[in-house]
């Protein structure tokens, strides 16, 4: 079934509309991520990461409904076949800069994720030296093993127990 000019806006609009509020969402959770990962505040990190996951489902369902409201519409699933049913269903143009402003957060989020991610792979590139240390292979370098691991192969003297 093909949709009308009106449809096809109509339907878009509530789309766009869900997915900007679901994707600024999106946003906010990742800074409050950042700020919990500056303050060290492991115990945030959870329900933030549930939140998070939560959120990125919502966007995942939203995207499987525009690229469904597209084929519906006769269009391709592309960044320009989205843009020519934009100018399709809508001659005044509001519509790509809705859009655009959901390109914006979305990409936003993914480079957010990635300082975050960053982040947490450095803390905890910091916490597998701090147990290294304590392990008493301080000051010895890292050894890589055959398939290119890092490991703990080298022994060494414990500084503390439990």
């Amino acid at each position: 079934m093909a949709l009308s000019r009106l449809d096809c806006r109509n339907a878009l609009l509530r789309l766009f509309a869900s997915m900007q509020v679901d994707g600024s969402a999106l946003l906010a959770a990742l800074a409050d991520e950042r700020d919990a990962l500056a303050r060290r505040e492991i115990a945030a990190l959870e329900p933030l990461a549930t939140s998070k996951e939560a959120l990125v489902h919502k966007l995942d369902r939203h995207e499987a409904a525009r690229q469904q409201l597209l084929a519906t519409a006769g269009y391709a699933n592309d960044g320009e076949a989205m843009l020519q049913c934009l100018d399709w269903c809508d001659s005044t143009g509001a519509m790509r800069g809705h859009w655009d402003e959901i390109l914006t957060t979305l990409a936003r989020c993914r480079d957010q994720n990635q300082v975050n991610g960053g982040v947490i792979d450095l803390s905890r590139q910091h916490m597998q030296r701090a147990l290294e240390i304590l392990h008493g292979q301080g000051g010895q370098g890292r050894v890589y093993d055959p398939k290119g691991h890092t490991g703990n192969s080298l022994p060494g003297r414990s500084l503390a127990r439990a």
